[in-house]
């Protein structure tokens, strides 16, 4: 009986010390509100949760269209997705821009469409120190060209990210109670082998 017990606790400790912990689904969506602005402005953001070592999936969508009475550049007068840690910024990948085709485009995108920002983005996470890093987000932000004539015109904005927290990595002491108990495992077997045999 107390074999069987000690057996399981040992088992138990091996599950847990290899067990993954199951990805986080968060998103955000900005609603109909139109966010139109010549100056940079944030249209919503997820916090990362403590720990967080990959991203798997990260998809978003928005309608883009500009001022329509300047010029019109939709690669500089855009919005970003972007990884901060507390106030730095640590990853960039642009999402949309608006111009004068027509009155809103819905404009998605796939981090894996892009792979060389997908694995970008996963070496920015494995840079954060998460025993000191204040908060850590991915925020949508508007990247505008900074005259009024070319105001970008957003809404509808969202973000889905599916994230992963890296499994605990057990500590020398846990490693030093498995071997014990696998050592007095083997005395008890002993001990009932020769009971046994007397």
């Amino acid at each position: 009986m107390k074999l069987t017990f000690l057996a399981g606790c040992i088992i138990c400790f091996a599950a847990a010390s290899s067990a993954q912990a199951a990805p986080v689904t968060q998103s955000f969506t900005g609603g109909a509100a139109d966010v139109s602005n010549w100056r940079d402005a944030n249209l919503g953001s997820v916090t990362l949760a403590q720990g967080t070592n990959n991203i798997s999936s990260l998809t978003t969508s928005a309608i883009f269209w500009d001022q329509g009475w300047g010029g019109q550049d939709a690669w500089n007068n855009r919005a970003d997705v972007q990884l901060f840690s507390g106030n730095t910024l640590l990853w960039d990948q642009r999402i949309g821009g608006g111009d004068h085709s027509s009155y809103g485009i819905t404009q998605t995108f796939n981090i894996t469409s892009t792979p060389a920002s997908f694995s970008a983005l996963n070496t920015a996470l494995g840079t954060i120190n998460w025993s000191s890093a204040p908060a850590v987000t991915l925020q949508i932000n508007t990247v505008n060209y900074g005259y009024p004539g070319w105001q970008l015109h957003v809404r509808d904005a969202s973000l889905n990210v599916t994230s992963n927290i890296a499994a605990p990595v057990p500590e020398p002491e846990s490693y030093a109670m498995l071997m014990a108990g696998l050592g007095v495992l083997g005395w008890v077997g002993r001990r009932r082998r020769a009971a046994r045999a007397a």
